[in-house]
């Protein structure tokens, strides 16, 4: 693929423009400008393509109909149905349902906060469309430390995107702090990150950010890092953290058993219940449980949480080269 450097913006996905998603041509479209700028949101920094899409993602306006029947699955604020030959039905509790196949996603209806719930809705009905092309989305951040990537995962709320703009700070390159793309190829497993911005919550940045962006919709108040934060590429997980927050008493971090790393990738997984890529997603986050992993704690101290993320950075990087 021949690749644009740019912001995706709102006119640009109301022309059609193909973006790379985890290896995938993605062409994007969106039935006027507000559903536009909601579509920019998740894919702002992804790089632009000369190439036929593989497959389409689409925001219409048109409310349609959720399936009759009890949901396969029900989760936080979603409701899910499997419809056969990989087919897929999310359903938000704000009024967005996105349909599925193995080449469309098409996300329809209007919510309150438009962009937020799009993000969130879009993003299921990805992961369920990558999947079944051997990628794999975690909720997490992915880091580069020595041309490889310390893979971090945890709730929301628990560190993961301050990380990210630590070691954005320290000068390491960052793949994406909220989802990541896995594939297992060659007895490793490769990490690519799905190109929405890195975003830091206010109450950690001591200064503006120069560039940056409010992120559409966020009750958090965060702020996007500009384009050129985000690095594009794959390269392999050599290690996994943990964010648990924590109140700054205890030791900060803490080696893991395999058996709770596995169990902490399995529940930040967004396809684990989909029958048909369970085996993979297992298959996968065993390999990953075998690598070094810690827990990860940090202060409440949220005015030095940047300070105390690049110390626990640069611990966890002596950590990682000694192991290795």
């Amino acid at each position: 693929m021949s690749a644009g450097v740019g912001e995706v913006e709102a006119a640009a996905v109301r022309a059609g423009v193909v973006v790379d998603v985890g290896g995938v041509a993605f062409g994007l479209g969106a039935a006027d400008d507000a559903r536009a700028d909601a579509v920019a949101s998740l894919f702002r920094h992804a790089q632009i393509v000369d190439v036929a899409p593989a497959v389409t993602l689409g925001f219409d306006g048109i409310e349609v109909a959720a399936p009759t029947t009890e949901p396969d699955l029900v989760l936080d604020h979603v409701d899910l149905w499997w419809t056969g030959s990989g087919g897929l039905v999310v359903r938000g509790d704000e009024g967005l349902t996105a349909r599925c196949t193995n080449d469309a996603i098409v996300v329809s209806g209007d919510a309150p906060g438009l962009a937020r719930e799009f993000r969130f809705v879009a993003l299921i009905a990805l992961a369920h469309l990558l999947a079944r092309r051997g990628r794999h989305l975690l909720h997490g951040a992915a880091l580069v430390v020595d041309d490889a990537v310390l893979l971090v995962v945890g709730g929301t709320g628990t560190g993961k995107s301050t990380l990210a703009f630590a070691a954005h700070r320290l000068g390491w390159s960052v793949l994406a702090d909220d989802a990541v793309l896995l594939e297992q190829r060659d007895a490793r497993v490769f990490a690519r990150g799905v190109p929405r911005p890195i975003a830091v919550a206010a109450d950690v940045v001591a200064e503006a950010i120069e560039g940056g962006r409010g992120v559409p919709d966020d009750p958090r108040r965060r702020v996007e890092l500009p384009l050129g934060s985000l690095a594009p590429g794959e390269h392999p997980v050599v290690g996994v953290a943990v964010t648990a927050g924590g109140d700054g008493h205890g030791p900060a971090i803490v080696p893991l058993r395999g058996s709770d790393t596995l169990r902490e990738l399995l529940r930040a997984s967004i396809t684990l219940g989909d029958a048909d890529v369970r085996p993979a997603l297992f298959a996968l986050c065993g390999d990953l449980a075998r690598l070094p992993a810690f827990s990860l704690r940090h202060g409440a101290d949220a005015t030095v949480a940047v300070e105390d993320a690049s110390r626990r950075l640069e611990d966890l990087r002596s950590r990682l080269a000694t192991r290795s």
